[in-house]
């Protein structure tokens, strides 16, 4: 059932592209490619079982992705908006927590149209200024990583206060 939603899905992505010649979608589609490819295909979806998700995030206007944990921070750190169309697990709270951030936007993947599609592609990569939204979370990953937000050094002086208790008892 998973996997005919997800193609269903790839076919409905596919063809709200058809009325957006400014932009070319890329899927990366795993063992769906081959059957998600039919000769109705707009000319500017190209639809294969991977791609090189970071270089194409480089170049990207729009990241549209399920809401996976490690491609949304990919996207942040490119500062690319998301569109995002939750289908199992984490994925629903990843995309409520991107709306409420202004990163993107998001729509439940079972109800998606091309239609629908077609309207949140054009307001999450041309509508609302996400821009500073999307530097300000990748500023915090940023930090995070360096060890530099307050909580991570209010448990790091605790850790070492610790240590030092032990070190000298």
């Amino acid at each position: 059932a998973a996997s005919r939603r997800r193609e269903l899905f790839i076919r409905e992505l596919a063809e709200s592209f058809r009325g957006l010649p400014e932009f070319h979608l890329v899927i990366s589609a795993g063992v769906l490619a081959d059957e998600s490819v039919d000769a109705d295909r707009p000319c500017n979806v190209t639809i294969r079982q991977s791609v090189p998700t970071l270089e194409l995030l480089k170049a990207a206007k729009l990241l549209i992705c399920q809401g996976g944990a490690n491609i949304v921070k990919e996207a942040i750190c490119h500062s690319v908006p998301l569109l995002v169309f939750p289908d199992a697990a984490d994925q629903p709270g990843m995309s409520a927590r991107i709306r409420f951030h202004n990163l993107g936007v998001a729509a439940p993947m079972r109800s998606a149209r091309s239609a629908q599609i077609r309207k949140l592609v054009i307001e999450a990569a041309s509508g609302v200024d996400r821009k500073p939204d999307l530097d300000r979370m990748r500023g915090h990953f940023i930090d995070y990583e360096k060890g530099d937000l307050p909580l991570q050094r209010a448990a790091a002086d605790l850790l070492a206060s610790a240590r030092m208790v032990k070190g000298t008892a």
